[in-house]
This record gives structure tokens, C-alpha cells and sequence, in this order.
């Protein structure tokens, strides 16, 4: 089935009780595509989501970690209104991921999905601004591939029964927007704020004519009881300062452009805005024997947004990364009796920052980051996690997991 965005939370659309509703919260740091639904009436926040029974929650967006490929899953599952020991931790809807193994034969698959400006039409505010076509680019590409492990003389994973699986997705967004915002022009770059000077608007506590868009000169305030206010401060001449604090001149050339319009706004520019994410991971399946079969998975992924402001100078950063792996071991009692073992780990981080003129601790112009790269940080940790489940007769099931949790959050502001 054709997803854009290739997320597996789309599916959970097509459960009866679902809505399409995005929290302002999950919309920033999850990969393109994503989302976490109401499911039953209940919030988007209160779904778990699990990734071959080990956790795959993102605490702070209320959201999942991992989202691999479509082709890398091989079972998609949603449970509503449970009570059952594994799915138990939040009141919504249980999503459970199962990735996809090897098998005796070699088997994969190879894509690449492509989005451009040649096929879209025209931004309303590119027509409006007479800016010309924006360049817009999405790539998503990716492989899958499993089979048996085989290292000739060595190794035939069609005897001994075991098997890999590997995949990676990688999403290059680029699209270009029209952005707008008033700048100081040459004038007033040069401390003439003449035009700010509008009609009169009366008469002050002293009989001076007031006009609109005067500049006051704060170094001539003086106590005068005639006025409400009980001060008074004389206007700089012709609305043109006398001079300007070096740092704030420093600001200024560092961060505002030069109009490029005579209008307001008078700067507007094209400016990219940018998605770069990757991921990627491996699992190896051994069967020990008719009743025990064991497994091991890794998951990785990075995600980084770029949103360019109305200045171009300082864009908004975001990244979103993290880590799953876990190992899983099954044995089959008897007949009806089966026990689950699984060791898990689980983590996910999100740094925000903006990075300054110049992206580097030793720029003056930078803002205070935290971990010397954003200047909000917070990650969770769930693990190790060790979760023992025993599937008796029937419907019946018993266990419990004993996570460790670990949650900071550091912010550094300016």
C-alpha cells in the first residue's frame, strides 16, 4: 500500500474509532508522515507503542521512536480497550511492531520515491511576491534484504537454521519558501529614523507637539510633576539618534539583511527549509532447537529539521534521534504453554537550538546552547527492560516487565 511519507502510522487510520489528529507537541519531532490518533475517544498521548514487545515510546512527544520502512515490518497490530500485563501501560491503543526476519532464501527490495517542483503547482504567495518557481525536492529511498547467514566454509544458515535481515531509509526534503519581514533600511542603518515620523497627535505635559513615531532620548528624562507620569523627556531631533550601542550595531549587521523591497514587508527572500533523515538497522534470528528460537534487533535513526526564520541568519534546529535493540528468546513448554523472554533498551533524544551566526561555541554572536549544541535538551531512556510473559491455554497470559526509566531535560536560555 502506498504511503507518502512511508510512516506505519498511517495504518492506524484504517482501525474503526480512530481520528486524524496531530498535537501541536508530536507535530515537530517526528518523521515526516507520523502521527499518534485518538483511538476510541481517548487523547493522541495516552497510545502505547511497542517495537517486537519492547518499548518504543518517546516520552516527551507523547509519540513513537522507531518507525522503520513498510518493508522491513512484517506485522502491524493494534489492540484497543486491553487489560492484558504486556500492553497495560497507557489507556489508549496498543501498537506493536513486528520486524521482519530472514528466511532459507535471499530476498529484498530496493526504492527510491521522488517529489519535485516540476510536478507541483505554485505557491499562492510565490505568485503574490512575483517570486519565481521555488525549488521543492523529496527523495526517500531505501533496501531491505534478508536471508540466511552464509560464510562459505564456514557458516550455512540454511542448516543451521539461521537468518538475517537488514534495512536502511534514508529522506532528503528540501523545498524552498517565500518568507517576509521589515528590516531596518539604509536610513535608519544609519541612525536617521525620520520616516517613523507620522502627523501630530497633540500636545505633550510642556505644550510640545506630539507626532506619531517619535524616538525619545531616555538620557533626558526629568522629574516634572505637571506631567501624569510624573516625568518628562525631550525627543532626539528629526527622529535621527546620535549614535548606537557597537554591540547592538554588531547585531544588526550580523543578523538583518538589506531590504530588497521599497514596501512592507521589505525583505522577502526565498529560504530552504530542509528535513535530512536516516535509519537503519539489523536482526539476526537463530533457531536452537523445535521448541526454542531466539533473536537480537538493533534500530537506529537521526532526523533533522532546519526552519529558516523571517531574518536568514538564525534557523530553527531541530533533531530528533535515538536507539531500540533488544534480544528475544522463546521456548515452547508444551503444546499450549509458551514463555517469552525479552531484554530490551530503548532511547531517544531531542535537541533544539539555534545555531548563531556561524554554527560554533567560539562565534560571539552564538546563543547559549546546552551540550554545546542546542539550547533545549531532552532525552528518555527506557532500559534495560526485562519483560517475562508465559501464554497459557487459550486466551489466557501472565507476566511483567521491569523497565528502568531515565528522563532529563536541560535548557540553557539567552
Amino acid at each position: 500500500m502506498p504511503l507518502n511519507g512511508r510512516n506505519f502510522t498511517q495504518l492506524v487510520l484504517l482501525t474503526p474509532g480512530t481520528s486524524p489528529i496531530q498535537t501541536g507537541q508530536q507535530n515537530a519531532f517526528i518523521i515526516t508522515g507520523g502521527i499518534s490518533p485518538p483511538v476510541n475517544g481517548l487523547r493522541a498521548q495516552m497510545n502505547n507503542f511497542t517495537l517486537d514487545g519492547a518499548d518504543n515510546n518517546q516520552r516527551f512527544s507523547n509519540s513513537y521512536v522507531q518507525s522503520p520502512p513498510p518493508d522491513a515490518i512484517a506485522e502491524f497490530k493494534i489492540e484497543s480497550h486491553e487489560s492484558g500485563a504486556d500492553v497495560s501501560l497507557a489507556a489508549g491503543a496498543n501498537v506493536n511492531l513486528v520486524t521482519r526476519s530472514g528466511n532459507n532464501t535471499f530476498h529484498g527490495s530496493l526504492w527510491e520515491f521522488l517529489r519535485n517542483n516540476d510536478l507541483d503547482a505554485r505557491n499562492f504567495f510565490d505568485n503574490f511576491f512575483a517570486s519565481l518557481t521555488l525549488p521543492f525536492r523529496q527523495n526517500h529511498f531505501g533496501y531491505f534484504l534478508g536471508g540466511p547467514v552464509v560464510f562459505p566454509k564456514f557458516v550455512d544458515g540454511r542448516k543451521t537454521k539461521t537468518y538475517f535481515s537488514t534495512y536502511y531509509e534514508g529522506l532528503r526534503f528540501s523545498e524552498n519558501e517565500t518568507s517576509e519581514a521589515n528590516v531596518p533600511d539604509a536610513a535608519e542603518r544609519t541612525r536617521n529614523f525620520s520616516n517613523l515620523l507620522g502627523a501630530s497627535i497633540g500636545t505633550d505635559c510642556l505644550g510640545r507637539t506630539i507626532y506619531k513615531g517619535e524616538i525619545y532620548d531616555p538620557t533626558t528624562t526629568v522629574a516634572n510633576s505637571a506631567c501624569p507620569e510624573g516625568y518628562a523627556r525631550n525627543p532626539y531631533p528629526g527622529n535621527t539618534l546620535p549614535s548606537i550601542n557597537p554591540v547592538a550595531q554588531a547585531y544588526m549587521t550580523a543578523y538583518y539583511p538589506s531590504p530588497t523591497r521599497s514596501t512592507s514587508p521589505n525583505l522577502v527572500l526565498a529560504q530552504t527549509y530542509t528535513q535530512t533523515a536516516d535509519q537503519y538497522g539489523g536482526r539476526i534470528d537463530q533457531s536452537l532447537s523445535e521448541n526454542q528460537q531466539i533473536f537480537g534487533r538493533f534500530s537506529l535513526y537521526n532526523w533533522v529539521d532546519v526552519t529558516p526564520g523571517g531574518i536568514p541568519n538564525n534557523p530553527y534546529h531541530a533533531q530528533n534521534h535515538g536507539a531500540n535493540a533488544l534480544g528475544h528468546y522463546t521456548r515452547t513448554l508444551s503444546p499450549t504453554f509458551i514463555m517469552d523472554f525479552v531484554f530490551a533498551y530503548n532511547r531517544s533524544g531531542i535537541p533544539i537550538y539555534y545555531p548563531g551566526i556561524g554554527g560554533s561555541v567560539s562565534n560571539n554572536f552564538d546563543q547559549p546552547r546546552c551540550w554545546n549544541t542546542s539550547s533545549v535538551c531532552m532525552s528518555n531512556s527506557i532500559g534495560p527492560t526485562i519483560i517475562l510473559m508465559l501464554h497459557g491455554p487459550g486466551p489466557s497470559r501472565t507476566g511483567g516487565a521491569l523497565p528502568a526509566v531515565l528522563s532529563s531535560s536541560d535548557t540553557t536560555s539567552s
